[in-house]
């Protein structure tokens, strides 16, 4: 049986982690979004069209 101080204390635990993580993605968003952004899309068309071509 799981007491309720240890449903509290991984309750903050997690949301302590999705803070943690919510930070972390935003930093790295809005450093590295600038320069993965368009290697990202350029990624997809790539593969798009590649898929398109050798897909008939």
């Amino acid at each position: 049986m799981v007491s309720c101080g240890h449903i509290i204390r991984g309750f903050r635990n997690l949301v302590v982690g999705i803070t943690y993580l919510f930070v972390f993605l935003r930093d790295s968003l809005s450093l590295v979004g600038y320069f993965w952004l368009p290697e990202l899309f350029y990624i997809f068309q790539y593969s798009g069209c590649f898929y398109k071509t050798h897909s008939v």
